[in-house]
């Protein structure tokens, strides 16, 4: 049986200062003062790739009887088209927009892909995509006074957190640290 416990480095800010280092330092530093460190994970930074965007066109996809092209804008002064082929989607819907490069949770990068003909510009995100909900039944509609253009984690006052998984071998003679 293999127990693990989870910690926060935004939870030990609370608590002390702390450097400015990469999670892969931190987890170094971590296990040679403190305890071993089986894994560190970066959650939530790529929110602050994803940003505001509104619905400003669709229609059919030629292709898919399914899928729509989807015209954004997403703050800048262009827009973009974006195969998607959500249930929910309509004009004047704000949702989360990731475009091309960002690295969505499972360790999936988006690349520039033709689907079914058409080359879509990034990805219309749900919640359940995005790790912040479990509701798959379309995009993740955002509040019409949303933003366009806003990164996703400062709309959703979201910081990144580096969390360490300590092993419970290490800890057993380290009763100081079980109260995490």
């Amino acid at each position: 049986l293999r127990v693990t416990m989870k910690i926060s480095m935004n939870w030990i800010k609370d608590f002390t200062d702390l450097p400015d280092l990469d999670a892969k330092e931190i987890g170094e530093i971590f296990t040679l003062k403190t305890a071993e460190v089986e894994g560190v994970e970066e959650v939530g930074a790529y929110l602050s790739k994803i940003v505001v965007a509104e619905i400003q066109s669709l229609k059919k996809h030629p292709e898919a009887d399914k899928l729509n092209l989807v015209t954004i804008n997403y703050g800048s002064n262009e827009t973009k088209e974006i195969v998607c082929g959500a249930p929910n989607v309509k004009e004047g819907l704000k949702v989360p927009y990731a475009p091309i490069g960002t690295t969505l949770p499972g360790n999936f990068t988006l690349e520039p892909k033709k689907i079914r003909g058409i080359l879509s510009e990034g990805m219309l995100c749900s919640a359940k995509e995005l790790e912040l909900g479990e509701g798959s039944a379309g995009l993740l509609e955002l509040k019409d006074s949303a933003p366009v253009g806003q990164k996703l984690n400062e709309y959703l006052n979201r910081t990144a957190d580096i969390v360490l998984d300590v092993d419970n071998k290490s800890l057993t003679h380290r009763p100081d640290l079980w109260g995490m």
